[in-house]
């Protein structure tokens, strides 16, 4: 099984916002640690091959998932379903 420190992982730049990504992407998830500056987020996407978790450690984070907008804040965490 493979096995993962984040602060060791090589950091990218996303494709879907401004931010900082250091992913893992697995078979139907993918995992990460997203960084983004100050009033910065991810651009509105879909992933149709995988969900995600959003787990945020720190800051806020306006999250629209399907219909609902919500804000998120340190131990806030949302469930993204394949497609959403």
């Amino acid at each position: 099984m493979p096995f993962y420190n984040a602060a060791t992982m090589k950091p990218e730049t996303s494709e879907k916002g401004p931010a900082v990504a250091r992913t893992i992407p697995g078979e139907l998830m993918k995992a990460g640690v997203m960084t983004y500056q100050l009033g910065e987020g991810p651009n509105p996407h879909v992933h149709p091959n995988e969900e995600q978790f959003v787990y945020v450690l720190s800051g806020k984070l306006n999250m629209i998932l399907g219909e609902e907008i919500r804000e998120m804040g340190p131990g806030d965490i949302a469930h993204i379903p394949r497609d959403v």
